[in-house]
């Protein structure tokens, strides 16, 4: 299965079998993030899911927010069309504003779900070769990448693929980095 996961990266993103590997050198299986894929909070009714979110603290989080980055907001409703509300509702659903972006190693996250995850493994093993390219290209180590249980990265929770794919360099310094620029997110 390794074997199968590695061609397909190289094939997919042309990097080297030893990249590869030394990306995943130390990986570690995470067998609590099946138990949660097989309970995600997620699935719950909105109308008991919504308490997670509509808590003073997270109001109050997002009016903050809100004014920090009034301009790159407007600017941002302005050059894309999508209002203010749903990039605050987005945000403020998926981290609280920031303030939960995940706790997993997503390499580890993801490898867990690729190799252990039956249902979905050829879906979880895509985007941990997603993970692996965006890592070499951004000159970050692949271990060194915090998300969610599901391997989500960032303010927005983008799965790695969907980074290069839409993730914008909003703040102009180079690279997309949704994990640390509230801008960019």
């Amino acid at each position: 299965n390794y074997s199968h996961f590695k061609l397909k990266t190289i094939q997919t993103y042309g990097l080297t079998a030893e990249q590869i590997d030394s990306a995943m050198s130390g990986s570690k299986n995470l067998p609590n993030i099946i138990n949660i894929m097989n309970r995600p909070g997620e699935s719950k009714p909105w109308y008991e899911y919504k308490n997670n979110f509509l808590t003073e603290g997270t109001i109050q989080r997002g009016v903050k927010f809100k004014n920090q980055y009034a301009d790159t907001l407007n600017r941002a409703e302005q050059e894309f069309g999508v209002p203010q509300s749903i990039i605050l509702g987005i945000l403020g659903v998926e981290t609280g504003f920031g303030s939960n972006k995940g706790s997993f190693v997503t390499r580890d996250a993801l490898a867990t779900l690729g190799f252990g995850y039956e249902r979905r493994a050829a879906y979880f093993q895509d985007e941990l070769s997603a993970l692996i390219a965006w890592s070499y290209q951004d000159g970050i180590p692949a271990n060194s990448v915090y998300g969610s249980y599901a391997g989500a990265i960032g303010y927005p929770q983008f799965m790695p693929s969907n980074i290069p794919k839409f993730g914008v360099d909003y703040d102009s310094n180079g690279h997309i980095d949704l994990r640390n620029s509230a801008v960019d997110a």
